[in-house]
């Protein structure tokens, strides 16, 4: 089993200038190759925050935060 997360730049028109635009998170499942795109996970970050090799968010104690609505 393969679990994958991406950035996904987001398409509203005052992202696509912006140096540092904020995207959403995406994931996708794969299970003997099948794969199930899941799509949105509803966390969005700045592009700059997103690491992919790691394939995690910098600064997670915004992350958290925001999650909970603190």
């Amino acid at each position: 089993m393969k679990i994958l997360f991406w950035f996904r730049k987001s398409e509203a028109k005052d992202q696509l200038v912006q140096d540092d635009p904020v995207g959403s998170i995406q994931c996708r499942i794969s299970i003997e190759n099948q794969a199930l795109e899941l799509g949105a996970t509803k966390i969005n970050c700045k592009k700059s925050e997103w690491r992919p090799a790691d394939q995690r968010i910098e600064g997670r104690a915004r992350l958290l935060k925001e999650l909970i609505g603190h």
